[in-house]
């Protein structure tokens, strides 16, 4: 419960830093692939050696930027696949 409460008033903290931050709030600022894409970085560092794990969140980003540029209309795909490759990979070991 204790874990529960901590992580809700984290994410409460980041949502009222936000704003200020980035300096407004729009509807596709909470588009769901923000959130998926935050799943793949968890996936690949999670899968990668301990010292990989720094690099994974740049490397997905990294990843997405390539995507969008060489495959602008199935990157969503692109990124699903590096996340289901993951996930066969952490299976297998």
């Amino acid at each position: 419960m204790w874990v529960f409460v901590f992580s809700a008033v984290l994410a409460g903290i980041a949502g009222a830093l936000y704003v200020p931050q980035v300096g407004s709030s729009t509807r596709a600022s909470f588009a769901p692939i923000n959130s998926i894409e935050i799943v793949i970085w968890v996936a690949v560092g999670d899968a990668a050696h301990s010292s990989a794990r720094r690099r994974a969140p740049s490397s997905c980003n990294y990843a997405k930027t390539f995507f969008t540029g060489a495959l602008p209309e199935v990157w969503l795909y692109a990124l699903g696949a590096l996340f289901v490759l993951v996930n066969c990979f952490c299976l297998a070991a």
